[in-house]
Parts: structure tokens; C-alpha cells; sequence
């Protein structure tokens, strides 16, 4: 679907389950949703319709100091993407988690920047918010929303101090801009594990 392969994975009972996920930047629309099952050595195929209607996202100028000005070098940010994306081609097999995600922090703070929301970094960089930015104080605890694995945790330029975890079936999560990592790639944490505190690093 939409130029993309995902694979199916069986739950506890017995049913097959396949996460999708759908850009905030595609185009609302109609697009065909292809199923390839597989049974005894027969594979049959359907197809089914997948609707994508218009979302209703915020827009945002931000304009950072002159101490940050050149983390928004539109080719810093691309050669950020591209290193952090071998890390979306992950799909463990083993379902480490249950909906609901527990709140990634230990406090609930307001949310002052939702997933979707268009931005504009001084006129230089426009894009799309791809995360949601909370109103937290540095040194707050930042919780494991559900059991997984560490898969990276290090500095990067500017998304500053950046933990990713894996929680299996293709869920990833990440949190960036971190004063501290707790945490070690490999590790295993559980749900509502301290895994970093809250910061202002990179283009924060």
C-alpha cells in the first residue's frame, strides 16, 4: 500500500495483524490496500481500500536563536533522516506491547506542538511535524510507554540527545532533544522504566 510492504503477524488468538501507518503529509484519497495470504503453499490474493481523509493540523513559525540558526541546514536535516532510517525498517516479530501506551512521562505536562502540525523554521525549512512536543521542565523522568528493546541511544545533531525503542510488530518509539540517557542499545525495559530525562538539546 502506497508504495510499501508490512508484514502480518498473528495474535494470541489466532487472528492476523498488520500495523499500517499513513504520512500526515499524504494526500487524502482512495488507495488500494493489497493482502497476500499464504496457506498450505496457496496464496490468495485481495484487495481491500484504504480511506485517508484530510487531518486537521496547526501551523508553527518557529525562528531559533543565532546559536542554533545552522542546525536548520536543510542538508543537516536530511543526512539526520537518512541515518535514522534503517531504524524504520525494523519488525520484530515478538509483540512486546498493549494498547494503550502509557503517558511517556512522569508528570502530564500540555502539549505545545502535535504530530502533523506544519512548520516553518525561519523561512529557511517547511515541513511537518513529525512528533509531539511536550511541555516539560529538563530533568524530567521520561517513561518506556510499553516493554521493548533499546535499539539506539546517542547524540545526534539536532534532534540533540535520542533514544529509539522497540516494541515489537514495527512499533518504534523515539524521544529526542533529552538532557540524559538512561538506557544502553540492547537493553530491555519494561513499561513505565526511566529511560532518559527531559531536555533542550539540538534545535529545541
Amino acid at each position: 500500500y502506497l508504495g510499501q510492504t508490512e508484514p502480518c503477524y498473528r495474535d494470541a488468538d489466532g487472528r492476523l495483524r498488520a500495523l499500517i501507518a499513513v504520512s500526515a503529509l499524504q494526500e487524502p484519497g482512495t488507495y488500494p490496500l493489497a493482502v497476500a495470504l499464504t496457506s498450505r503453499g496457496v496464496t490468495t490474493d485481495l484487495e481491500l481500500w484504504l480511506e485517508v481523509t484530510p487531518g486537521r493540523y496547526g501551523y508553527q513559525v518557529i525562528t531559533p536563536t543565532a546559536s542554533l540558526s545552522g542546525l536548520m541546514d536543510p542538508e543537516l536535516m536530511q543526512s539526520e533522516l537518512d541515518y535514522l532510517a534503517p531504524w524504520r525498517e525494523v519488525r520484530m516479530a515478538e509483540r512486546l506491547w498493549d494498547p494503550p501506551l502509557a503517558f511517556p512521562l512522569a508528570v502530564v505536562v500540555p502539549v505545545s506542538a502535535d504530530y502533523g502540525d506544519r512548520r516553518s523554521y525561519g523561512g529557511l525549512v517547511d515541513g511537518s511535524h513529525s512528533g509531539v512536543d511536550y511541555r516539560a521542565w529538563t530533568g524530567l523522568a521520561v517513561l518506556a510507554p510499553a516493554d521493548g528493546v533499546v535499539l539506539m541511544a546517542e547524540p545526534l545533531v539536532a534532534r540533540g540527545n535520542a533514544v529509539l525503542i522497540d516494541h515489537g510488530w514495527g512499533l518504534v518509539t523515539g524521544y529526542w532533544h533529552l538532557s540524559r540517557i538512561d538506557v544502553q542499545v540492547g537493553q530491555r525495559v519494561q513499561r513505565g522504566d526511566t529511560i532518559a530525562a527531559a531536555g533542550n538539546t539540538g534545535l529545541s
